[in-house]
């Protein structure tokens, strides 16, 4: 079965292979490794799909769709002509049917399984839906990885045995992500990853169409439904000229239309400063979770089609302080990564001394209740159990209580996000847990999130008399058999030890109470105070910063046990 990789983008998708020891693009009946994503039904009323759909975006553009992608997730419909209504995840799984036959002409052999590739900050439905379109055509989803992660893989192949710190920036036709990683020895860890689901290179193409309309006394709003295509063409042509020459200039007729302007490039980034200004928070995101300052970077990595507009490396320039660099195609280098991840999954042998590592991209977490005063209580609050860019495989325990005494019934509602209110976050089920009587007290509970880096999420409740409940969700993750269900599970077993339980913390803190034993006065309050300290760090359960913690207390020990020796 062959290795496949497949780049799902807004504008543009692709699909690839890995064979004999690296990954290849494989073109469509055109010769090109990059299909349109655009859906049309022709005149025919057949639906067609890459560059037939693209034309008909002006020639016939009621009758043609594009940018769907960033619809996915919602109940959004798209009208093609009478009796052809369709949902995103529907036009992706024509797009994803048409790089499959492609791949099959190519191969001379079935594709029925793929590594997938999604944007980092793609929600559970997003996610969930492209599952749902890669099923239509009998597509098994091996893996979905995060488009910036899918670089960094096709860059960490070509340099694996170098040691440095890099910033993945992804801007793609309609999304920003951005991924820190560190590479080492072989292994590609993913730090930290942020994004923009909502932000990419159409949305620089339509605010200069509605500049170049506006400079012809038109209003793009008010448009019609051709006119706008035609301008949107335009506009689209004239930003990807301007990454080849300083200037575009333009007069003539256009289907009735007297269109004329000089763009330069100076002016496409005034015209786009909002848009620049919203690459910022990602980036600085990104770089806070991870924990890194600019100046730790060692190199900055530019992918996606639209990251070639010129006004993209000077805001790197200036915001990073750092040339960035792009030797790879920007347009092809996710594709190359999802095969590679393919491999990686098929344990292909080319890869054996490659590890990959990746992030939780958003938190998971349950709905509590807060005491608001003496008398009330408000459900609806977001208490996050595995915070967002959490190495995964990872487990984190929670301690909750029941509201009040006597209650035998608890609800763990599970979410996904970063708003403190459940009810702006994205719901990924529920788990019923029976709690026993206790009329005097309120009864605890152990609440244990179980992730692991294909995106199966395990919820574990334990009461206090030994009983437990669980909920797996399998939503954010791949088709798995139940065979591969059953495997992941007993993997994740092996993470359910609490930080206070593993060898090396509890021998850091049996040292710390040795030293404290052997302290007296103010010594011991030195001493308690770096037990505390750990403790602290103990109870976050993030093993980085644990790993760091546990080398500092050690060298202060080992400092303080000498002294006290001599």
């Amino acid at each position: 079965m062959a290795n496949i990789g497949i780049d799902l983008g807004t504008t543009h998708s692709l699909i690839s292979v890995f064979e004999q020891g690296a990954p290849r693009l494989i073109e469509n009946v055109f010769g090109s490794p990059m299909t349109a994503s655009v859906v049309a039904l022709d005149s025919d009323d057949r639906l067609v799909v890459g560059a037939p759909a693209k034309a008909m975006l002006v020639s016939d553009p009621t009758r043609a769709v594009a940018v769907f992608k960033r619809h996915l997730g919602t109940q959004a419909r798209f009208d093609l002509g009478p009796g052809y209504q369709l949902t995103a995840f529907e036009l992706c799984a024509l797009i994803l049917r048409d790089l499959c036959s492609s791949a099959e002409q190519a191969l001379g052999e079935p594709v029925d399984s793929a590594v997938i590739s999604v944007p980092a900050y793609f929600n559970q439905n997003q996610r969930k839906d492209v599952i749902t379109a890669a099923q239509m055509i009998g597509l098994s989803v091996t893996r979905l990885i995060n488009e910036p992660t899918a670089a960094a893989l096709a860059y960490g192949l070509q340099e694996r045995d170098d040691e440095s710190t890099f910033m993945v920036l992804d801007l793609g036709g309609g999304t920003f992500d951005v991924s820190i990683l560190e590479m080492f020895e072989g292994v590609m860890e993913v730090r930290a990853t942020a994004g923009n689901a909502f932000l990419g290179g159409e949305d620089f193409t339509r605010t200069l169409a509605q500049w170049i309309a506006a400079r012809n006394d038109h209003s793009f709003t008010d448009l019609d439904h051709s006119t706008a295509s035609l301008f949107m063409e335009l506009a689209e042509n004239s930003k990807r000229a301007l990454t080849q020459q300083p200037s575009v200039s333009l007069d003539r007729d256009m289907q009735g239309l007297r269109v004329r302007f000089d763009l330069s490039r100076e002016v496409f980034e005034d015209i786009n400063q909002t848009h620049i200004r919203h690459l910022r928070a990602p980036i600085e995101r990104a770089l806070h979770d991870a924990g890194i300052a600019r100046a730790e970077l060692d190199r900055i990595i530019l992918v996606g089609g639209a990251s070639r507009m010129p006004l993209i490396r000077p805001f790197v320039v200036k915001h990073l302080r750092q040339l960035p660099e792009s030797t790879l195609n920007p347009d092809h280098v996710v594709a190359l990564g999802a095969a590679i991840q393919a491999a990686l999954v098929a344990n292909d042998a080319a890869l054996e001394d490659m590890v990959m590592t990746d992030v939780s991209a958003f938190s998971l977490g349950m709905e509590i209740s807060r005491q608001i005063d003496r008398k009330r209580r408000a459900n609806g609050f977001f208490k996050p159990v595995i915070e967002r860019n959490s190495i995964v495989p990872i487990s984190r325990l929670e301690e909750v209580q029941t509201v009040e005494p006597g209650q035998q019934r608890v609800t763990v509602q599970v979410f996904q996000g970063e708003s403190p209110m459940v009810e702006d976050n994205v719901s990924l089920g529920e788990l019923q847990v029976k709690v026993p009587y206790n009329r005097d007290e309120c009864e605890q509970i152990d609440i244990r999130f179980s992730y692991d880096v294909s995106g199966l999420l395990e919820v574990e409740a334990r009461t206090s008399d030994g009983r437990t409940s669980r909920l797996v969700i399998t939503a954010l993750s791949g088709e798995l058999t139940p065979q591969e269900l059953k495997q992941r599970i007993a993997e994740l077993e092996k993470l359910k030890v609490h930080p206070r339980d593993q060898l090396p913390n509890i021998d850091i803190l049996a040292r710390l109470k040795k030293c404290y034993a052997m302290s007296l006065a103010n010594d011991r309050e030195l001493i308690m105070d770096w037990i505390t300290e750990f403790d602290a760090a103990l109870a976050r359960q993030n093993p980085r910063e644990i790993s760091m913690a546990r080398m500092d207390i050690a060298a202060r020990i080992d400092e303080y046990e000498n002294h006290y020796g001599n």
